[in-house]
């Protein structure tokens, strides 16, 4: 058995382990590895062995026992490495993920300052409308909103119509009794 089946048999190895580790400062994972095989009672089985046999194990233990420790050791080496190498490759990919980040609102920025800046007043977004590429200047303008700004709430799905309405909202305009102005060009009823 090695997982133990009670709170009390747990409090029973930590107080064995904290007295171990009281009295040998830097206690090792060795140490441990002894407090188990304390508890588990693993060596019960050498007491059942005649003696001679028993002394000629337990001295065959001892010759080979730091090879064994040694092999143990660079086990748990490897083990930390790998996870070392896992947490590294975790923060280069956050790293990567923050760097992309940072991009894309870049060039969001770059995109809004090539179309005329960004837009603070109705009229602003009324003269977008006018403009022939007016959804991929909405949606450049609501992505901003959205990203850099922060508004959640926004959608960069839809018509010109319902863009713009999500545009005024975000400047704080009713957007419910809004309707855009008419493009250039089009047909008075």
């Amino acid at each position: 058995m090695t997982a133990p089946l009670t709170n009390l048999t747990a409090e029973r190895l930590f107080g064995d382990f904290d007295s171990d580790i009281f009295k040998q400062r830097r206690a090792s994972f060795s140490r441990s590895s002894l407090n188990m095989f304390k508890h588990n009672k693993t060596g019960r089985w050498i007491t059942k062995k005649i003696p001679t046999a028993a002394a000629h194990l337990l001295e065959e233990a001892r010759l080979h026992g730091m090879r064994m420790q040694r092999k143990s050791r660079e086990a748990e080496k490897d083990i930390r490495l790998k996870i070392r190498a896992k947490l590294e490759e975790n923060l280069r990919l956050n790293n990567e993920k923050d760097v992309a980040t940072k991009e894309k609102m870049l060039q969001m920025v770059v995109d809004i300052l090539n179309e005329g800046g960004l837009c603070y007043t109705k009229e602003d977004v009324d003269k977008i409308m006018e403009d022939r590429k007016c959804l991929e200047r909405l949606k450049a303008q609501i992505r901003y909103w959205k990203f850099v700004m922060n508004e959640k709430h926004l959608n960069v799905t839809g018509n010109a119509t319902r863009l713009y309405r999500f545009l005024l909202s975000s400047l704080g305009y009713d957007s419910e009794n809004t309707n855009p102005p008419p493009k250039k060009g089009a047909r008075k009823q």
